[in-house]
């Protein structure tokens, strides 16, 4: 239960940071992705089935706060999810460069579904899409160090992984 009340207070941090960030032109007007910082960070530490259900409950969340047609997030963020869990053991959590680039891979992969849905529904015109990928791997790669070293400092979540 204490896991629960964490994580959603962890999610409702995020929401509130996320909204607050403006766009920054130099990157396209893309805003930097706290909540998908969190997943990213979360799904190296949580259970499988806590993991999933964050999963779900943050793209639903992300998906009504931003602008557009509704489902990118539902599409982008279970697909982070499945690659993170399959890769986890394999990886060292707590590693700047894997931090990086998972912030990366997160980055490309929810701007390119969020572009190619876009583009299928003409709900918002899309200006370039390799300068979006591109920009997007950038802030995922700078955002995803610096929000999980935030995290771990908070000392919310032990070493071993789990809340302590």
């Amino acid at each position: 239960m204490k896991t629960v009340f964490a994580v959603l207070f962890l999610l409702f941090i995020s929401i509130c940071i996320q909204q607050m960030l403006p766009g920054w032109p130099l990157f396209n007007n893309l805003k930097p992705s706290v909540v998908l910082a969190l997943l990213v960070h979360l799904a190296f530490r949580l259970p499988a089935k806590d993991t999933w259900l964050f999963t779900f409950i943050s793209a639903l969340t992300y998906d009504s706060l931003e602008p557009g047609p509704y489902g990118p997030a539902l599409f982008s963020f279970p697909a982070i999810t499945l690659i993170i869990l399959k890769f986890r053991n394999d990886l060292f959590r707590n590693g700047i460069i894997t931090q990086i680039i998972c912030g990366a891979i997160s980055g490309i992969i929810t701007v390119s579904i969020t572009s190619v849905l876009y583009l299928i529904t003409n709900a918002r015109p899309v200006n370039s899409i390799f300068s979006l990928i591109i920009c997007s791997a950038i802030i995922g790669a700078t955002v995803q160090p610096l929000f999980s070293q935030i995290i771990m400092k908070s000392r919310l979540i032990s070493e071993r992984g789990s809340w302590s």
